[in-house]
């Protein structure tokens, strides 16, 4: 029988797995919509404002005239160096934008935690204090 580090580690690989795949379909399916970012950042009406020239440059600089397989793979190396880049729209660090939704994600599932620890142990109490023979029920 394998060993439990055995089998956490293939969970984990198998999770990467998974999680990598379907980054990867996100990816290509955001890329087989029409349009790109800069037209989902450009209000439609506001087009008209705007050279062939100059949403080139806008293009690229934000990388989109470079192959696919460049970005997805310039999206997991700064991904695994924690360089979560910069928003599109404040040009300001994405990290700070989700540190505080983040924050307080991580104090709920604390609250979940110790509410459900708390119920798990009242109730197993309660039924470890009943009769032996489990006559009767929760």
């Amino acid at each position: 029988m394998p060993s439990i580090l055995m089998l956490i580690a293939r969970r984990l690989a198998i999770a990467g797995l998974i999680l990598s795949l379907v980054a990867l379909l996100v990816f290509v399916g955001t890329e087989i919509l029409p349009g790109d970012a800069i037209t989902a950042m450009i209000p439609a009406d506001e087009m008209i404002y705007y050279s062939a020239e100059d949403l080139a440059a806008l293009r690229a600089e934000l990388g989109l005239e470079r192959p696919l397989h460049e970005r997805f793979g310039e999206v997991w190396l700064n991904l695994f160096s924690f360089d979560f880049g910069t928003t599109i729209t404040n040009h300001e660090p994405v990290i700070d934008r989700i540190a505080y939704p983040l924050r307080n994600s991580a104090i709920m599932a604390g609250v979940a935690l110790v509410v459900m620890l708390t119920v798990v142990v009242v109730l197993g109490c309660l039924r470890a204090s009943g009769p032996a023979d489990g006559s009767t029920t929760c």
